[in-house]
């Protein structure tokens, strides 16, 4: 293909001076190499008005990316222009656990730790198929958000039991089913079972829970003694 055909199929508008090279060509007159050096110039300014808008359009991005950052909310602004208090950590049935289960460490006596409110990112990482673990993998962002109301933690720093408080009998809605059964999957993969509890659960009932679902030595309730 010549190359006046090259730039008349082009975006670019032919100029007089393409328009001369045309009736050049044309008239068959002058030999092809000197129509090809004269057409050498505007090749080049073709060229250079490309990698110009290239760069324009590489220059904008940037600039649309900064003016979406400049519309983000400033953390530091929000805080001062906002009033804090503190809330409570615990609701009243994770208030009512958390001794049974420091009672429960002390007895163990193998040095186990209670924590409360631990995000589950923290406590299981995905892995890729060689077993390696993957950090920046999808399913660790599917956990974000999510953590164990109560946990129970060996000497080495690792959860060996994963307790879920139900702090009321309200039916979950279908997303709450959804996030919780992905924390239930997640939790399983790692080798941990999930512990439920129900609103009414006493110490009885934690010890049979983690007697039946951990390999901890939980010993059973002891019957309360009445005296006469």
């Amino acid at each position: 293909m010549a190359i006046t055909d090259t730039l008349a199929h082009s975006d670019i508008p032919m100029d007089p001076f393409a328009a001369m090279l045309e009736n050049l060509m044309s008239s068959a007159q002058i030999p092809l190499t000197l129509v090809a050096l004269a057409a050498l110039p505007l090749l080049f300014k073709m060229l250079t008005n490309r990698s110009k808008s290239t760069y324009q359009e590489r220059d904008y991005g940037h600039e649309t990316l900064a003016k979406l950052a400049a519309m983000q909310p400033d953390p530091q602004r929000l805080v001062v222009n906002n009033g804090y208090r503190v809330v409570p950590l615990l609701n009243r049935l994770e208030a009512r656990v958390l001794p049974m289960l420091e009672k429960i460490a002390r007895e163990i006596g193998e040095g186990h730790r209670v924590l409360a409110q631990v995000a589950l990112a923290q406590v299981v990482h995905a892995v890729s198929a060689d077993g390696t673990e993957d950090t920046f993998s999808d399913a660790n962002k599917a956990l974000a958000g999510e953590h164990l109301d109560l946990a129970l933690l060996d000497r080495r720093g690792f959860v060996v039991a994963a307790i879920e408080c139900h702090a009321t009998t309200e039916v979950p809605s279908d997303f709450q089913i959804s996030r919780s059964q992905a924390k239930r999957d997640a939790l399983a993969k790692a080798g941990l079972k999930l512990i439920d509890l129900p609103p009414e659960a006493d110490e009885a009932l934690v010890r049979l829970r983690l007697a039946e679902l951990t390999g901890l030595p939980v010993r059973p309730a002891q019957p309360r003694v009445v005296s006469a």
